[in-house]
């Protein structure tokens, strides 16, 4: 059997594309959490988190992605050491988490994206990712 990438990996929609931080202050954030992903059968994953330049004014803003994961799809944490903090600047920006070896953690997880903006004025900016699951335990998937 021929083990093309596409027998090896699967690809979801871990956190739609959604406009987020119109609320967002030097004290509020504005979260994006995707919805809980069932990693059976998969030994690796990845997310990749994508936001776009931002609308508005601002002048300082930052967007922290995390994978946080969970033994029931009820009660998340964040995995360590799965977490990434950026500018967001005006342009457009991916950004990659990997946990190359997914048995170390729990059986669903989740991506959250966390913009903050401390200052400017009508900001906001509109984020996504996709959830990759690989290393599967039974091929072709």
């Amino acid at each position: 059997m021929k083990r093309d990438l596409g027998n090896m990996i699967t690809s979801l929609t871990a956190i739609a594309p959604q406009t987020i931080g119109a609320v967002s202050t030097a004290t509020a954030a504005s979260v994006a959490t995707g919805v809980g992903i069932d990693r059976l059968g998969y030994e690796s994953l990845v997310f990749s988190f994508i936001n776009s330049q931002p609308a508005g004014v601002p002048l300082a803003s930052t967007l922290t992605c995390v994978i946080e994961d969970s033994a029931d799809n009820t009660t998340f944490a964040t995995v360590t050491g799965a977490s990434a903090v950026h500018n967001v600047t005006n342009t457009y920006s991916i950004t990659e988490i990997s946990i190359p070896d997914a048995t170390k953690i729990n059986r669903y997880v989740r991506a959250k994206a966390t913009v903050l903006f401390a200052s400017g004025s009508a900001c906001m900016t509109t984020v996504g990712a996709i959830g990759i699951l690989g290393s599967p335990v039974k091929f072709p998937v």
